[in-house]
């Protein structure tokens, strides 16, 4: 969003008769130098009640027409500023040139007003100003170009129009845990206190030293870069700083959101823009998850193969996300096939980055997809808190757009994520009944397979797991650490593959 302010300090002017205002601790600020509120003189013409410099003013290249900044010099005593401000106010009111010229605000080097250019130019000649120069419209900086996946969202057909028509609570009350590699809670997308560190599972606070979470984060529920700008965001560390981490870690972190969830009572969606390769340990949980009416959003995986070959995206049950380009076609590395729920753009999007607070990043891949639509469920539930992960499943994927996509591979659905449904529907829920969605039935879990990683990161070896006290398994609300890398998940499963970040 960009905002029109004025460069003036328009509080100074706000009050015609005050000399001087209250702030919120009860301390005294005035709004003029204080030679000012002692001269009867200057008070009886200081600015009355002008609602400041419109944005629809005059102006070339940004400059105010008739509009001007007066800086004066520096080590003025009270008579010189006194004497200066008498002559602007004589000359205002005598001045054949200054055709209803007034002044707008006063500060403490100086004031602003709305002068002729001949009187501009007088100003300039007396002994006790600096400089003088064209007052100008300022813009708030914004984080860039609006992302063309979010404008993608709203509309059925390219090209897009460069607009986010959001509209509705867009997340409002829902919870969207982010189980990847941390988040830097304190970016400036993130309106303070609704970004918050659940838990870890890597011996640290939840920072976010590989800056995938908290790009993924963004893409949620970002102020300017996020499909849900209203939702809170949770980030359950699963991740370790090397862009890793055990299956151990995200099978805890599906517990951990399940009790938390159950305990705030606020409906929830966990995005996993993580994966790996086929697990029966992390399938059941990512199935008990959704059983405890949690909607799961994961990421297809980006080794343009079949999707069915890792866990969690072989789930019918889990929505299975693959990535679009700007074009509409498939990414050229997504993974596809018949256990992809629909597509959502997946290639260059821009979001944040945990570099600092106000840096940002572009990234490829369909952890970058998966977030779109863990977005969009976070408006469905904040408009129907009621439904159920399998309504909010269908909702999405009724409300997508059908037939556009490219390129696609045999077995893929061809169906883009679109929410116009859910900003313009009667109902604001976007679900409109049951229709039939790619994989009819939950695919059983498999046994776990060889660890294997996805895109350019380089294979890890298989780890052992030694059991663990039931004690180490956090149970209260609030950051928590992990004492522990591994954790035996269930009985059974002995070896756990690395996942990685898609």
């Amino acid at each position: 969003m960009r905002i029109l302010l004025s460069l003036l300090a328009l509080a100074a002017a706000s009050t015609a008769q005050a000399a001087k205002v209250s702030s919120s601790n009860g301390e005294d600020r005035s709004p003029v130098p204080a030679f000012w509120a002692a001269s009867p003189a200057l008070m009886a013409w200081l600015p009355t009640g002008h609602a400041g410099v419109s944005s629809k003013a005059d102006k070339v290249d940004g400059a105010l027409k008739d509009w001007s900044i007066v800086m004066l010099k520096p080590k003025l005593t009270d008579q010189q500023y006194e004497a200066h401000y008498l002559w602007l106010n004589k000359t205002l009111q005598t001045n054949p040139a200054a055709k209803g010229g007034r002044l707008h605000c006063v500060f403490e080097t100086g004031y602003a007003g709305h002068f002729t250019q001949e009187i501009a130019t007088l100003i300039q000649t007396q002994p006790e100003v600096s400089l003088v120069e064209e007052d100008r419209l300022l813009k708030v900086t914004a984080p860039g170009p609006l992302d063309w996946g979010l404008d993608r969202l709203d509309q059925q057909a390219l090209p897009v129009d460069g607009l986010y028509n959001a509209k509705g609570p867009l997340g409002a009350g829902v919870d969207v845990y982010i189980l990847d590699s941390g988040l830097l809670t304190t970016h400036t997308e993130f309106t303070p206190g609704r970004a918050k560190i659940g838990i870890s599972f890597s011996g640290d606070g939840g920072a976010d030293a590989v800056g995938h979470g908290t790009h993924v984060a963004g893409t949620v529920g970002g102020t300017n870069v996020g499909v849900a700008p209203n939702a809170t965001l949770i980030a359950v560390k699963v991740i370790d700083n090397d862009g890793s981490g055990p299956a151990s870690n995200v099978i805890m972190g599906l517990e951990w959101v399940v009790r938390s969830a159950k305990r705030s009572g606020r409906p929830s969606v966990i995005n996993m823009s993580i994966g790996g390769p086929r697990s029966a340990a992390l399938d059941m949980a990512v199935l008990g998850a959704i059983r405890n009416g949690i909607t799961i959003v994961a990421a297809a995986g980006n080794d343009g193969a079949d999707a069915c070959n890792d866990s969690p995206a072989n789930l019918a049950r889990v929505i299975t996300v693959a990535a679009s380009t700007s074009a509409d076609s498939r990414a050229s590395f997504s993974n596809f096939g018949t256990c992809v729920t629909m597509f959502a753009p997946g290639l260059r999007i821009r979001s944040a980055w945990s570099s600092a607070a106000d840096a940002f990043n572009i990234l490829d891949g369909t952890s970058m997809a998966s977030p779109h639509i863990a977005g969009a469920a976070a408006i469905a539930l904040s408009q129907n808190p009621r439904l159920t992960p399998a309504e909010v499943q269908t909702a999405i994927f009724n409300a997508g757009v059908d037939g556009r996509l490219t390129g696609l591979r045999p077995g893929d659905p061809n169906r883009l994520l679109n929410l116009e449904a859910f900003f313009n529907s009667e109902d604001k829920t976007g679900f409109t009944g049951a229709t039939s969605l790619p994989g009819a039935s939950v695919a059983a879990p498999a046994p776990a397979s060889p660890a294997r990683t996805s895109g350019t990161t380089n294979p890890t070896n298989a780890q052992t797991a030694t059991a663990q006290p039931a004690s180490r398994i956090p149970s209260s609300a609030g950051p928590q650490l992990s004492d522990s890398r591994f954790c035996l998940p269930l009985a059974g499963v002995a070896t756990l593959a690395f996942w990685t970040l898609f």
